[in-house]
């Protein structure tokens, strides 16, 4: 997880998806199944837009891009590569300005495509609010201000006249999904249908995750970039939720080990200290049911939550640090 500019753009969307009326204003569209960092196969790998919804009288796609600098060579190339590869879509860019030789650019990649293109100007206030939110506010505590971006006078606005809109032709049916492993498909999504909704304040949780018919164990960055949640339905005939700490943050591993008694107290004395890998894991037998399982895995990730994460986002800034239900 990026704790710089990424995640300003990252909150920025998080704010549109929670005030969704903001955007549909903007655009003129009324929006349904908005998703956050919905990724995409058959593209450069890691392909990802910022926010994807339906329009939701045709059934079109509609896609965003955030970007909170001046419109920049690699959202072009991605935008670019994106208009290669879709028939039918719209395409929202938005930014607090952008060059012109880039809207040339877009606006001929479109052209005779049954695609429109939407350029948004974001204003200054509502890219502020994302950097303030980002840096001076815990990543536990940011969903509790998204509403703010409301309090914005005219935090959107669309750019007409370079803007490309018209009638797109038909209706578009839902793409059907790939899915090689149903019953896997349906157990990790119900497990993410249950963490987004229990914890809409934990940011990866609210990004969309991919190939979750494939894999037993679900992963989500929880701090530092080389810090993981894993947390898995059924793995083995186990049920788990893993904090991993890689090489860059063993440090981290061994400050909280310090506090292994503690932990336990408000955790679980099933928790487990793996020194020689360093992680901490808590599972138990998956039950027959996957919701009785996950009914055991949600407040065992809230506490594992909240217990580690003044030290796994903020090792190095205490003056961060907030008290939570279960803070270690």
């Amino acid at each position: 997880m990026s704790m710089n500019g990424t995640e300003n753009e990252f909150i920025m969307s998080f704010g549109l998806k929670e005030n969704k009326g903001i955007l549909e204003k903007v655009l003129g569209l009324e929006l349904v199944e908005v998703k956050l960092e919905k990724k995409y196969e058959g593209f450069q790998k890691n392909f990802m837009i910022d926010i994807y919804a339906l329009e939701k009288n045709s059934n079109i796609p509609v896609y965003v891009e955030n970007i909170l600098t001046v419109s920049d060579g690699p959202h072009q190339t991605k935008l670019l590569e994106f208009i290669d590869n879709i028939e039918t879509g719209i395409i929202v860019y938005q930014a607090p300005d952008f060059l012109k030789m880039h809207v040339i650019e877009l606006r001929e990649a479109v052209k005779g495509k049954n695609i429109n293109l939407y350029f948004v100007k974001i204003n200054k206030s509502a890219i502020d609010l994302s950097k303030i939110l980002n840096s001076k506010v815990h990543k536990l505590l940011v969903y509790n201000h998204l509403n703010m971006f409301n309090n914005i006078q005219n935090p959107l606005e669309l750019l007409t006249e370079i803007s490309i809109i018209k009638p797109l032709k038909g209706k578009i049916e839902p793409m059907e999904e790939n899915i090689e492993n149903m019953e896997r498909y349906l157990k990790n999504t119900y497990l993410i249908d249950r963490l987004r909704s229990t914890f809409p304040y934990f940011f990866s949780f609210q990004r969309e995750k991919s190939n979750i018919d494939k894999i037993p164990t679900l992963r989500f960055g929880a701090g530092k970039a080389d810090i993981n949640l894993y947390i898995s339905v059924e793995s083995k005939n186990w049920a788990f939720v893993e904090l991993s700490f890689a090489k860059k943050s063993k440090k981290i591993f061994h400050i909280i080990k310090e506090k292994e008694e503690r932990a336990k107290k408000l955790i679980g004395n099933e928790l487990e200290f793996v020194n020689n890998k360093h992680k901490i894991i808590y599972r138990f037998k998956a039950r027959k049911s996957v919701v009785e399982t996950v009914d055991i895995l949600i407040p065992i990730a809230e506490k594992f939550i909240q217990a580690f994460s003044n030290y796994t986002y903020y090792p190095d800034e205490p003056e961060m640090w907030e008290e939570f239900d279960y803070s270690l």
